[in-house]
């Protein structure tokens, strides 16, 4: 008796197990699906592909550098380059590791302007010999140290420095008009006389550009209302000297800064002999 209970039992299991053995068989001898276009089942993409989830690696951007890029030589030939140095976070160390980079900094106008507006200015010029009067050449950067709290400081400090920010109208205007600057102007009476005639010609040439916008307004006012050709012809005429004017201010302008300039050499000549 218990050996039919077992043969049962037996039976019974083997048949349980060929039952379940059934599916996975069949669904091997299938034949493999095929996409529509009859290429094989696409696989798992990989990381970074697209499609993946995966966020791609960026191409480089052009005209991006590294701090393997920094070199004097490099940035005298590269303005970009030359931007990038003067506006990077590490630009004080720069400066340590590579002399002169300061001042091929400084030829460049943009670079220059971003150079003039850090806060370690004061110090660059110091420890920079020939970085003040480099900034000073150019308008932009001239106009940001003219206009610096330290300006005395820098004035006293720097022979040669307050003569090149007078050449620039802006420059000059802020420099007359500074406080730390009234001490050494007063010092130095002709520099100051120089200024203001820099200043002036400044002034005098945006009314002259004011009043021409304004002669405009009125012409396109005229044409709108319908005026005469005769009035029409006036005021273009009009517009015309003024611009004639404006022309010739400038000439007078550049003048005025050729005989400055050629003053100043005649001092610096004279200034040896009279020392003698």
């Amino acid at each position: 008796m218990q050996r039919q209970r077992l043969f049962t039992t037996v039976a019974f299991l083997a048949g349980v197990q060929l039952v379940l053995s059934l599916p996975a068989a069949w669904a091997q001898q299938q034949p493999p699906r095929s996409t529509p276009s009859g290429t094989q089942p696409a696989t798992p993409a990989e990381p970074g592909a697209p499609g993946s989830g995966a966020t791609p690696a960026k191409p480089a951007v052009p005209g991006n550098f590294t701090e393997a890029d920094v070199s004097p030589d490099k940035v005298a030939r590269n303005p970009r380059l030359a931007e990038w140095v003067a506006k990077h976070p590490r630009l004080d160390q720069f400066l340590e590791k590579h002399p002169g980079l300061a001042e091929k900094l400084a030829e460049h106008p943009r670079a220059a302007v971003f150079l003039a507006r850090r806060p370690r200015i004061a110090e660059f010029m110091k420890n920079h010999p020939g970085l003040a009067e480099r900034l000073a050449n150019h308008p932009d950067s001239a106009e940001w140290l003219a206009r610096h709290p330290r300006l005395a400081e820098f004035l006293k400090n720097h022979p040669g420095f307050a003569e090149r920010l007078a050449k620039h109208p802006r420059a000059a205007h802020f420099m007359l008009n500074h406080p730390g600057a009234a001490k050494f102007l007063a010092e130095h009476p002709r520099l100051r006389d120089e200024a203001k005639e820099i200043a002036k010609n400044r002034k005098e040439l945006r009314e002259d550009r004011r009043e021409r916008r304004e002669d405009r307004q009125e012409l396109r006012e005229d044409i709108r209302e319908g005026a005469s050709r005769e009035e029409i012809r006036e005021d273009r005429g009009e517009l015309r000297e003024d611009r004639r004017e404006i022309r010739d201010d400038r000439r007078e302008i550049r003048g005025d800064r050729r005989e400055i300039r050629q003053d100043r050499r005649d001092t610096q000549q004279s200034a040896p002999r009279s020392s003698r």
